[in-house]
C-alpha cells in the first residue's frame, strides 16, 4: 500500500539486467563502469543488482574467429599460426577489451596469447573524452559533482583505461616485475618477439 520511490522503480532486477546487457554490447569505458559498479560493496547499489552487474566481469562475448584472425595477421601477417605448434582459437577468457587464448610453441613451451578486440583503443579514447566533457559540465551544475570531484575521477578513469590497453607498458611492466620476483611469486615469461601493439 505504500508509494514506490523512484530509486525502487529504476533500480529493478529486470532494469538492471538491461543495463547490463546493454554495456556488454557497449564495451570500452561504458563495459567498464559497469564493472566498477558492480565492485560496488552495498553503497551505491543493492547487493542483487551489484550480483547483476557482476556478468560483465566473467561473461564477456568472445570475437568471433574470424575478426581474431583479422587481429593476428595484421600483427604477425599471413600464416601467422604457423609460429604455434598449436593454438586453441576457443578463448579461455573473454574481456571487454580483449581475450586469451591458449597455445603451445614449437619449444613445447605452454603459453597464453591476449589478444586486443579491434577498434578497442579508438573506442575508449572516444569513450573518455565524452566521460571527461560529462565530468565537467556535472561539475558546473551541481555542486554534488564538485564535492565529488566528478571530473578529475573521470580524467583518472580514463587515463588508466588508455594505459590498460597500452600493451607495450603491460609487456614492460611484466617483465619488470618477473626479474624482481623471488619465490613464492612467480611471473609468467613474455616473449617479447611475439608481442606487437595488440597481442602480448
Amino acid at each position: 500500500g505504500k508509494r514506490p520511490s523512484a530509486r525502487d522503480l529504476l533500480l529493478t532486477p529486470a532494469n538492471a539486467r538491461r543495463v547490463a546487457d546493454q554495456l556488454a554490447q557497449l564495451r570500452g569505458a561504458a563495459m567498464k563502469v559497469g564493472q566498477l559498479l558492480s565492485m560496488d560493496a552495498g553503497e551505491l547499489l543493492p547487493p542483487e543488482l551489484g550480483e547483476i552487474l557482476a556478468r560483465l566481469r566473467s561473461d564477456a562475448k568472445p570475437m568471433p574467429i574470424g575478426q581474431m584472425d583479422e587481429v593476428l595477421t595484421a600483427a604477425w601477417g599471413a600464416g601467422w599460426d604457423a609460429r604455434f605448434a598449436q593454438f586453441g582459437f576457443t578463448p579461455i577468457a573473454a574481456a571487454s577489451i580483449g581475450q586469451v587464448h591458449r597455445a603451445r610453441l614449437d619449444s613445447g613451451a605452454e603459453v597464453v596469447v591476449k589478444v586486443q578486440r579491434p577498434g578497442a583503443r579508438e573506442s575508449v579514447t572516444v569513450d573518455v573524452d565524452i566521460m571527461g566533457r560529462l565530468g565537467a559540465r556535472a561539475e558546473a551544475s551541481a555542486q554534488w559533482a564538485r564535492d565529488m570531484g566528478v571530473a578529475a575521477l573521470a580524467t583518472g578513469f580514463g587515463k588508466a583505461l588508455l594505459e590498460e590497453l597500452d600493451d607495450g607498458l603491460e609487456l614492460a611492466s611484466t617483465q619488470l616485475l618477473g626479474a624482481a620476483s623471488r619465490p613464492p611469486v612467480s611471473v609468467p615469461a613474455v616473449y617479447p618477439e611475439l608481442c606487437t601493439e595488440r597481442v602480448i
